[in-house]
């Protein structure tokens, strides 16, 4: 990650009696924030006990990135608005993190488009699949006449075929759905091939490996504390 990053923490304080009105103007602010150039995390917060106090906390790849996103005009939009809205002024504050992590990056959705599985027993495979993934909070996305598939992964039954052996990692968020994955996943049929812990493979590679019914290796990773600039890439069709 680049050195320049830059936190950002916003107090907001609504109106009495204008609170609803204000939680709905600032959550139109975060879809097309979070699609902005730059924008690392924007994250909006309510304090329970006190209705009328909103935080946003952000992370942003550089104060120009910032700048522009003040400019763009969904927030001039807001801006107008909040005088009318708010008790008081916003109040910015620009941070920076002392503790920088050393440079490891990565990148996901830009090369696989999917990776096929092909199983002897498509019910005990759908069984596993849908524990193992429901423990990462994932779900199948569909299914058909010999089929079923979740996100990149596609798994059919064999056609007299031979059936695949390979080595499948799904994402987890964190050490305890590493955790749930791997009690989940053997608790549908799979055999343990590696129990939760720490790899060698770089600083913070926390992972489990469990066999599924046809022998396929099904890891679940968890790289350490990251930010990501987006959850997901989404795919529709074009206009």
């Amino acid at each position: 990650m680049p050195s320049d990053l830059v936190t950002v923490v916003v107090r907001i304080r609504a109106k009495e009696g204008r609170e609803a009105e204000v939680r709905r103007e600032l959550l139109g602010l975060l879809a097309p924030t979070r699609s902005e150039k730059g924008c690392l995390a924007y994250d909006m917060h309510e304090m329970p006990d006190e209705p009328t106090l909103f935080l946003f906390h952000e992370t942003w790849e550089s104060d120009r990135d910032l700048d522009r996103h003040l400019m763009e005009p969904h927030v001039q939009r807001w801006i107008e608005k909040a005088d009318a809205l708010l008790a008081e002024p916003m109040q910015l504050s620009r941070w920076k993190k002392l503790d920088q992590p050393a440079s490891l990056e990565f990148h996901r959705g830009r090369m696989l488009d999917h990776v096929q599985l092909v199983v002897a027993d498509l019910a005990a495979s759908k069984r596993f699949y849908s524990k193992a993934l429901g423990a990462l909070g994932l779900a199948l996305a569909g299914e058909g006449p010999g089929f079923f598939f979740a996100d990149e992964l596609f798994v059919s039954q064999a056609e007299g075929g031979e059936r695949t052996r390979a080595h499948v990692a799904f994402q987890a968020g964190d050490r305890d759905a590493v955790q749930r994955f791997h009690q989940a996943a053997l608790a549908a049929g799979g055999r343990d091939n590696g129990a939760p812990g720490e790899r060698h493979y770089h600083p913070g590679y926390y992972a489990a490996f469990v066999l599924d019914p046809d022998g396929n290796n099904v890891e679940a990773v968890h790289h350490g504390p990251t930010r990501r600039s987006a959850r997901s890439l989404v795919i529709t069709p074009a206009a």
